[in-house]
């Protein structure tokens, strides 16, 4: 054999020369071209990541002022307008904001409260600074290394909720990753131009370390009280959405193939005022630098173009045998294989959205048509099935079209990481199933695992010990290649070698397998005969759905876990109509259906391929070989190229996905089981239904048992901390709080009302729920709450629900349990539940110790909210002046002096107390009904409307610790009221005044101080009689 091949190479040196030079030119080419390509990526990132090929948009100062505490309001639609522009591979936009932690402190420094005046530290003491960003390890403090992620993660364009904690302050709150935290609006933030008042709630993504360099002034300034927040929170404190808020500015990151100075310029075409905004070039300062950087990146690009040319045409390759395989299961004749690989190709490629997926001839859908044309009785090659299996596919395209029309890609968003994991490996095992026969001389297989592997075993007699060297030395080849020369183009050297051996060793003798003869020409074009859809109507649109319905779902999976893997987005929907116009351009030619190929796609993966200039390039290297090249696909060995198929297939798996999963959560890891079972076990589609339900399942699951804990207080603390998680946490004497983070429903509520029974006991006096974390509620289980709630009361046990959105409130009522928002069941904030139940700082906790109170008044920090509003929202006023009339009708009855008679009869009242906004409100509406001496004859006025100013002044007092401003609005609210009695009620208006300037008569020898307020609250006048 030996001295035969020595001999044709002698007699043919010039033809064996020449094909040796093309295809070492070719590999070195592709490989040249990709070390370049890739090398020049990397320099650019390096050298460039901070400073070129970046600009920056900023306002221009001398138009746009920016807002009042000097920041940055770029528009958020003109950041997007520029984003969307060809030439950004990339943006990071910034909004500076201002919020105050909820029951956590901030870092104080000897020079900060030094610097720190009386009125700040009241208005700004547990203030931080918000950054919010769509891409922290882009955020420029990240880039420079000021700030150093030291665990966790970085927050990404898709995070909602999430915060970067300096790890000083973390480690100051007792807070960790994955711990929530609140931070709410400050309403003394200039920028806070809303007046929002919004509660956010965050988890903790990540830990970042850094610490200024300079001296700060201000607590704020610290790195410490820093939190890097997605752009959503960080709109949300000033009462914005991600799309109207305002940002201090914004980072664009050009293509590396486009010249920065001349994107900019183009960026003048965009609907943009620009006299507002002035953008920086990144790379002004380093012309040289960037000019060859650039330079390099213009050559790298024509060569990666012939990279990609060189990918198509190995693609085209590939495809030779696996496409005449498959369209020999689905009914055709081999080269119908071919020509779908021709015109439905270069379709795909020029509509599809993903930029390296690849489609043509493949496995599942030639089996489920070749085994239908079976059960109808349909010979293979037949004329009969070259005019059914058209039409088959036609009506398959015809399901696309309509999946596209309704939008039924969004069925992807609801399939899991771990399901998509093992839907992708069980198909490319199936596929190496159904290709390992190949491998050793024998036949492809069809079907599902059990069945693929007695037909292996069938195969065996086929056994042919060649093949098996030539195909399982291809795989062992290829992924040792892959490991240490992963851009080396192994599968090329491979085909080309194994061409050689036909050509000069003729293994085809020795029992090798080649591809079959096939023979030059193109097919005609012609519409399918529709008429044979009539004979067998139910069978034929059936199986054209089932057809489109694997396409869909197996092709996306696919392309969407591309997606995620290399971090680009694909538009579904168009993904489906890409999939519909190749399916109706196989038709036209006689083919059959067309799918995604995974094996085909891997292949290209290996060359770094990333345009769908490879599949249009394959698509004409295919026009060419049916045109020209038929005799040489003769030569090439079926065990190498399907050696070649089955390395691709095995890099395609996600097995290290599953391994992943076993260390950390066994439930994602049983669903990526049967995902993986289902398509091996039973195929596509059912594989894809069995990982979706064991998702459902697993959601459901998860929300039965969501995370939940029972809160207490540290000595020291503000705040509320699990007592299962701190060892110095004691509960409060008397009371069961319970935080609950789920939405609670029909499948929850057993386990909350369960864990709330079982921790009561003989000495509990309230039982007050954390609902921070329930969003939403059920007629179910607001039924079980109401039941929980009337069971509590008979034992004599307060209810409380509080923390949550508005929103709950709103559900509650609409669902039939309103009593539980107008009896005060429903509070802001857990303080506040205990400030009802007569609780205050220090409060009093089990072990017979007594928790030490903070400094400060920062227990009354919570209640600068107006909780009634918050309650009842548009229906606020008229619950006040329902509360009002109920506690001026008790105060009506009293017939004895009772010093405390305003605060019980505000605890008498269906709400019970409230926080102190409220208050001094109820106060005011209850003044104007106690005046009413037509209703109340026998009350002492001047003694009731001592005992109202008194209290009064105890809340404005309070309220001025909290808010200074607060006092001008509630003497601007309580001139608005006088006028609005005046008007409706002249008699009242008049006899409480009257009373008033007696009652300040009365008040200037007794006491001058309260006289002075009172004259003050009211605008009285010494010369008023």
């Amino acid at each position: 054999m030996i001295r035969n091949a020595f001999a044709y190479v002698t007699r043919k040196s010039l033809k064996s020369i020449i094909i040796l030079l093309v295809i070492m030119a070719m590999s070195t080419l592709s490989l040249i071209s990709l070390a370049i390509k890739d090398a020049t990526n990397r320099a650019s990132e390096e050298t460039f990541k901070n400073i070129t090929n970046s600009f920056s948009m900023e306002i221009n100062r001398q138009v746009n002022p920016g807002t009042p505490r000097g920041g940055g309001n770029v528009k958020g639609e003109d950041i997007k307008k520029i984003s969307q522009t060809d030439s950004i591979d990339s943006y990071v936009k910034r909004i500076n904001s201002v919020a105050d932690l909820v029951d956590y402190d901030i870092i104080e420094t000897q020079e900060t409260l030094a610097n720190q005046s009386p009125e700040r530290a009241k208005n700004f003491k547990r203030t931080v600074m918000l950054t919010g960003v769509n891409d922290s390890s882009k955020e420029t403090k990240f880039v420079s290394e000021a700030y150093k992620l030291v665990e966790g993660k970085h927050l990404q364009n898709e995070d909602k909720n999430k915060v970067l904690m300096h790890k000083d302050l973390a480690q100051k709150n007792h807070l960790k990753v994955g711990d929530h935290l609140k931070i709410k609006s400050n309403l003394y933030d200039a920028d806070n131009e809303k007046q929002a008042n919004e509660i956010v709630d965050l988890e903790i993504k990540g830990l970042f370390d850094g610490h200024n360099k300079g001296s700060v002034s201000a607590a704020q300034e610290l790195y410490e009280n820093t939190l890097i927040t997605d752009v959503h929170s960080a709109a949300q404190v000033y009462g914005d959405t991600e799309e109207t808020a305002a940002y201090q500015d914004a980072t664009f990151f050009v293509k590396g193939q486009y010249d920065l100075n001349q994107v900019v310029k183009s960026l003048q075409k965009l609907d943009i005022d620009w006299r507002e905004y002035v953008l920086i070039n990144g790379a002004s300062n380093y012309p040289a630098m960037y000019m060859s950087i650039s330079s390099l990146y213009s050559i790298a690009n024509k060569l990666f173009y012939g990279a990609l040319i060189f990918a198509g045409i190995i693609v085209a390759f590939i495809s030779i045998p696996i496409s005449m395989g498959y369209a020999q299961i689905a009914g055709l004749p081999a080269v119908y294989g071919l020509y779908c690989s021709i015109l439905p190709v270069l379709i795909y490629g020029l509509v599809t959205s993903s930029p390296q997926f690849v489609f043509g001839v493949d496995a599942t859908p030639a089996a489920l048509v070749g085994g239908t044309l079976a059960t109808l009785g349909i010979v293979s090659g037949s004329e009969e099935a070259k005019a059914v299996v058209p039409s088959i596919t036609l009506v398959a395209a015809l399901w696309l079209l309509l999946f596209f029309f309704i939008k039924a890609g969004r069925i992807v968003n609801y399939i899991s990481t771990p399901v998509m994991g093992g839907f992708i490996s069980g198909i490319g095992v199936t596929i190496i199933l159904m290709q390992t026969a190949k491998l050793f001389g024998g036949n492809a297989g069809t079907g599902e695992a059990i069945k693929l592997l007695i037909h292996i075993a069938g195969e065996m007699k086929s056994f042919n010990l060649l093949s098996a060297m030539l195909g399982v030395g291809t795989v062992v080849i290829i992924l040792v290649a892959k490991k240490f020369i992963p851009k080396f183009p192994m599968s090329v050297l491979l085909m080309v070698l194994g061409a050689f051996a036909t050509a000069i060793f003729h293994i085809d003798r020795f029992g090798v397998k080649l591809l079959p003869h096939v023979d030059k020409g193109l097919p005609g074009f012609s519409l399918p005969d529709m008429s044979v859809v009539f004979k067998n109507p139910s069978d034929i649109i059936l199986l054209g759905l089932s057809v489109a319905g694997v396409v869909m779902a197996q092709t996306l999976l696919a392309t969407n876990n591309y997606a995620n893997k290399y971090g680009y987005k694909v538009s579904n929907n168009r993904e489906i109509l890409s999939y519909a116009a190749a399916n109706a351009a196989s038709a036209v030619i006689g083919g059959c259906p067309l799918n995604g190929s995974v094996s085909r796609t891997g292949i290209a993966d290996q060359f770094g391929c990333k345009s769908q200039v490879m599949s249009i390039t394959a698509s004409l290297t295919m026009l060419l070989i049916v045109l020209f090249g038929t005799p040489v696909l003769e030569y090439l060995p079926v065990p190498i190229l399907t050696g070649i198929v089955v390395a691709a297939l095995i890099g395609i798996t996600e097995f290290g996905l599953a391994v992943k999963l076993w260390k950390t959560d066994h439930t994602e890891f049983a669903i990526f089981v049967g995902a993986f079972l289902g398509v091996l076990l039973f195929g596509t589609i059912y594989g894809v239904v069995i990982g979706v339900i064991l998702s459902f399942i697993a959601v459901i699951v998860k929300a039965v048992e969501p995370p939940r804990a029972f809160l207490g207080v540290i000595t020291g603390q503000e705040g509320f901390y699990s007592l299962n998680r701190y060892r110095n946490v004691k509960k409060i004497k008397g009371a069961v709080i319970y935080r609950f983070n789920g939405a609670l429903f029909f499948a929850n509520i057993n386990t909350f009302v369960d864990d709330i029974e079982k921790n009561l006991d003989d000495n509990t006096k309230w039982v007050i729920i954390d609902a921070g974390g329930v969003g939403s509620i059920d007629v179910t289980a607001v039924d079980r709450l109401m039941s929980l709630y009337k069971a509590l009361e008979k034992k004599g046990i307060r209810f409380y629900i509080t923390e949550h959105e508005h929103t709950l409130n709103d559900q509650l009522r609409e669902l039939g349990a309103g009593e539980l928002v107008e009896k005060g069941v429903v509070r802001r904030t857990i303080p506040l539940a205990l400030r009802d139940a007569g609780l205050d700082r220090p409060y009093p906790v089990e072990e017979g110790e007594e928790e030490q109170a903070v400094s400060g008044e920062g227990h009354e920090d919570n209640e600068r909210l107006a909780e009634i509003e918050w309650a009842f929202g548009a229906d606020a006023d008229e619950w006040l002046e329902k509360m009002a009339a109920e506690m001026a009708d008790e105060i009506g009855s009293v017939k004895k002096d009772e010093k405390n008679v305003i605060v019980d009869a505000e605890k008498h009242a269906a709400w019970g107390r409230i926080g102190l906004f409220d208050e001094n409100d109820l106060l005011e509406r209850l003044e104007m009904h106690l005046f009413d001496d037509k209703k109340y004859p026998n009350l002492d006025i001047d003694d009731i409307e001592k005992r109202i100013d008194e209290r009064r002044v105890v809340v404005e007092k309070k309220l001025a610790q909290i808010n200074p401003d607060a006092i001008q609005m509630l003497k601007e609210h309580r001139k608005e009221m006088l006028d609005r009695l005046k008007l409706h009620n002249p008699y009242a208006y008049e006899h409480m005044m009257e009373q008033k300037r007696k009652h300040y008569e009365h008040l200037k020898k007794k006491d001058p101080e309260l006289a002075q307020k009172l004259k003050n609250f009211y605008n009285l006048s010494d010369d008023d009689k």
